[in-house]
């Protein structure tokens, strides 16, 4: 189970769990779509430990953590961001590498691990 404190996300080692982003952008008649790509990152002394892209549906993404992403995780605390891309352009592994606009819409927040007893 995760858990929001303002921005900051805490998640013990190994759980599970997902989280609804709205997606908003400063044209506030644009909604993302297809074509758009929503890139999570998380990294720890800024080196990538976890890296998701998303699709917008209707402006919305949903943010899911599996096991495996979360388990190997060592207890403390790591940073992340979430970059919005318009009509990104992907690599072969659908990274995005490039794209009409880069929005960074919230600072830096921190992404806390919390130990946990116990492996699942």
């Amino acid at each position: 189970m995760l858990w929001l404190n303002g921005n900051d996300i805490y998640i013990p080692q190994g759980d599970t769990g997902k989280l609804k982003i709205t997606v908003h952008s400063k044209d506030s008649e644009y909604v993302p779509g297809s074509n758009d790509r929503v890139l999570f990152t998380v990294k720890k002394n800024k080196v990538p430990v976890i890296i998701r892209v998303m699709t917008p549906v209707e402006g919305v993404v949903v943010l899911e953590f599996t096991n495996a992403m979360t388990k190997n995780l060592a207890e403390g605390s790591y940073s992340y961001d979430i970059r919005f891309i318009r009509d990104a352009v992907l690599d072969d592994h659908g990274l995005p590498i490039d794209g009409y606009g880069v929005e960074t819409p919230k600072r830096i927040a921190r992404f806390i691990v919390v130990e946990t007893e116990g492996d699942v």
